[in-house]
């Protein structure tokens, strides 16, 4: 079964190749760094905090690995009297792929609806969390349930700390069904459209951004190894306006850009150092 999982769904959204490339498992991912380890380490303490605030402690953890029988304990726990669940998963098929989430928290309220909750060790709702919640929230929906309230749990960039972590104060929960409902609105069409057709390609995508975009990506040695060290494709945070500007006027090099297309500092000084072939000082 196809399942599409609301990181291959942020990943589609970015990066159709990166989906294709970890569905199809053809070719070899680049070790994560340290720092990414780290990040990913903070993120699941900042997890552990969150659960023992005094709304979310308590809470009972799914812990089956597999799909499908996740699937079949999320229905189980669900008929009990418990009010609080950690990582509850549900699922939604649409012809031929699945969308399926596992929500970080679930309050299962008294009117039999539920609230969901989405934790990001952050102290700002970015774009890609938006679109994370949306995808929970119309899965959730489209599985059955009332979702009464979906929020987000971040990082109180107000809190300063002094001793003990006071974690009442280290939070902050914003109600965010408002604030993703036009995301919410784009996903049967993302996953109807983008998503199902990829699933069934056969052949990679193209590389959808310049090297300098790809940042961190797994992938990113893999799809830019044929790149030419003095491609534009290098040029630092290149827009895809300037790409496609410079690729229909023929410049497929940094030393070739006219001195009269607008640059960025950093990019200003790619382009004299691609010209001069010395390095910067």
């Amino acid at each position: 079964m196809n399942y599409i999982t609301k990181t291959d769904y942020k990943t589609a959204l970015t990066c159709t190749k990166k989906l294709w490339l970890n569905k199809n498992k053809d070719t070899k991912k680049t070790e994560i760094t340290a720092d990414q380890q780290m990040r990913i380490d903070e993120g699941y303490y900042f997890e552990k905090l969150v659960r023992t605030h005094k709304s979310f402690k308590g809470g009972v953890e799914a812990n089956e690995f597999k799909k499908e029988d996740a699937l079949k304990e999320t229905i189980n726990l669900l008929n009990t009297n418990n009010e609080i669940f950690y990582e509850l998963s549900f699922a939604y098929k649409i012809k031929d792929i699945t969308a399926f989430v596992r929500c970080d928290i679930i309050k299962k309220n008294k009117d039999g609806s539920l609230s969901l909750f989405e934790i990001k060790s952050s102290n700002k709702i970015k774009p890609e969390h938006k679109q994370d919640l949306a995808y929970q929230k119309w899965v959730v929906e489209k599985a059955g349930y009332t979702v009464k309230e979906a929020s987000f749990i971040t990082l109180n960039k107000e809190y300063i700390r002094t001793s003990k972590i006071v974690v009442s104060k280290l939070i902050k929960v914003t109600p965010a069904n408002e604030l993703i409902e036009q995301d919410k609105a784009e996903v049967y069409k993302n996953l109807n459209g983008i998503i199902s057709k990829l699933m069934k390609q056969k052949t990679q995508p193209k590389v959808q951004f310049s090297v300098s975009k790809c940042g961190t990506c797994p992938f990113k040695n893999f799809c830019h190894k044929n790149i030419n060290k003095d491609s534009i494709e290098k040029l630092s945070r290149i827009s895809k306006g300037k790409r496609a500007e410079l690729l229909s006027n023929k410049v497929k090099y940094i030393k070739d850009i006219p001195a009269d297309f607008k640059l960025t500092d950093k990019q200003t000084i790619q382009r004299e150092t691609a010209i001069s072939n010395k390095p910067h000082i």
